[in-house]
């Protein structure tokens, strides 16, 4: 990854996490501007990963998965053959 390519992408990384940690604080009008923001870092990380050949969909998956998978299952859900419960 390019210098610039990985600078960008800690710049989302960041202003995501700020944005998370202070938006039911956030002035309507701030919150306005992060959005702003994070739409220009959306179109930055949609350039990088065409540049680079990332499928961006796919990789988004595979983090979805990953952190499922590091979730605890508080219920369990019915696979098929299971036995139906009453």
């Amino acid at each position: 990854m390019a210098t610039s390519d990985h600078s960008e992408f800690i710049a989302l990384k960041r202003a995501l996490q700020q944005y998370t940690e202070q938006r039911a604080a956030m002035p309507r009008e701030q919150l306005e501007q992060t959005a702003r923001e994070l739409g220009e870092l959306l179109v930055s990380l949609v350039s990088i990963s065409d540049r680079l050949g990332v499928d961006l969909i796919r990789a988004a998956e595979l983090a979805v998965a990953r952190r499922v998978a590091n979730v605890p299952r508080l219920v369990k859900i019915a696979q098929p053959g299971d036995p139906k419960i009453s």
